[in-house]
């Protein structure tokens, strides 16, 4: 998931809540634990999580998240990706 988010935030226009838990392979519950601890990790940021007594787990709004710092060198780093290319030469290599 985190290369998903790093793929869309290097776009000019990224539009995070394009990534769902259908184009991830899980179903909501896995998708929003996994953006719970992304975020308890530090490696995203500006997720907001609201529970619900209707819904076994909690409901986390994730269209203005954002990768910290933190969260871009992490995933450049395991994926062999120059920090110093432009965004788009970063989002082209992932594709």
């Amino acid at each position: 998931m985190l290369i998903a988010l790093y793929t869309e935030y290097q776009k000019d226009i990224p539009i995070m809540g394009s990534i769902t838990s259908e184009l991830i392979g899980l179903d909501q519950a896995q998708f929003n634990f996994v953006l719970s601890k992304l975020n308890d990790a530090g490696l995203i940021t500006n997720i907001k999580v609201h529970y619900t007594k209707t819904t076994a787990y909690p409901l986390i709004v994730y269209h203005n998240v954002s990768l910290t710092p933190l969260g871009i060198a992490f995933v450049e780093e395991k994926l062999g990706i120059n920090p110093y290319e432009d965004g788009e030469e970063k989002s082209k290599s992932r594709k």
